[in-house]
């Protein structure tokens, strides 16, 4: 064969291995691509059970490792993110906690699991709102709302939300009349509400089914004086002493209230109630001023 025709050929030889050559590589990048896919899959299933066995077994740092892995390689699946809000929790760490059971909500909005741990985790938290969110979602997927009532009462009453607390205390009091506490606590938010009246009437109420205590007749003394009642104020206050006469601060509030009437007798009466518990009254009482202030005003009618 002339020399020129070798040439040719082993030229159409080398191109020929040459494309063979590259067709097997990509074929083979391609294989291996296909399987490391797999084996991908395969590995977070992987990561996912190994993370649920640390955390069943009190590993709670392993557990936060693999599942941190597994969570960057599908951030959006439920129970990688259920087992790191519980890990979290577990760990103290409630603000993650909170983080990762959230976003868990977003995504699983009607997961009772879910809700449940939030709602312990956002009360830790006091996260208010998330907890009275997480209450919500258990009773639109099932709960009776009732159960949550004292929770409620008390949620709303921590985030400021004073008329939401009354709007549940009332609920309580009306499905509950032999619970004492709650006369207490409804009557009062009334009070902070500026709904004096019926403080007093929901402490009347208590006093006629549980019978009086000191609590609940200086309680009305203090409505009726908000009230511009002074009478009134001074007449509780003496029937809290008549059954509890070595409340303190009870004195020295009756002795404000006698101290700022023009009866001299009533004025006089502050004056001795001051110097009788001058010495056991906290000085933020300011009961030495008070004495001063007194005297000097009494000498002068």
């Amino acid at each position: 064969m002339p020399l020129e025709n070798q040439a040719g050929f082993l030229y159409f030889v080398f191109m020929h291995i040459t494309r063979k050559l590259i067709i097997s590589i990509t074929t083979l990048f391609l294989f291996l691509l296909l399987i490391g896919c797999s084996n991908g899959s395969k590995d977070f299933v992987s990561l996912r059970q190994d993370g649920e066995k640390a955390l069943g077994s009190g590993d709670y740092d392993g557990a936060l490792e693999i599942l941190r892995q597994a969570y960057h390689m599908n951030p959006s699946d439920r129970d990688i993110l259920f087992y790191l809000g519980t890990v979290f929790r577990k760990l103290e760490q409630n603000d993650s906690s909170v983080a990762y059971f959230k976003r868990a909500r977003i995504l699983y909005p009607k997961d009772r699991d879910i809700n449940r741990e939030l709602l312990g985790v956002c009360r830790m938290t006091n996260d208010y709102d998330g907890a009275i969110r997480a209450i919500a979602s258990l009773i639109a997927t099932g709960d009776n709302e009732q159960t949550f009532w004292p929770m409620l009462a008390e949620l709303y009453y921590m985030k400021k939300d004073v008329q939401g607390s009354l709007r549940y205390y009332k609920l309580l009091l009306e499905e509950n009349p032999g619970e004492k506490n709650y006369y207490i606590q409804t009557s009062g938010i009334m009070a902070q509400l500026g709904q004096f009246q019926d403080a007093n009437q929901i402490l009347q109420k208590a006093i006629d089914k549980f019978g009086a205590n000191p609590e609940s007749y200086a309680n009305m003394a203090i409505n009726f004086l908000s009230l511009k009642d002074i009478a009134k104020g001074e007449e509780f206050f003496r029937k809290s002493l008549e059954i509890g006469p070595g409340n303190i601060p009870i004195w020295i509030n009756l002795a404000n209230v006698l101290s700022e009437q023009k009866d001299i007798v009533k004025r006089r009466e502050a004056l001795a109630i001051y110097k009788k518990y001058q010495k056991q009254t906290p000085e933020a009482f300011g009961v030495d001023s008070l004495i001063d202030v007194l005297e000097k005003e009494i000498g002068r009618q």
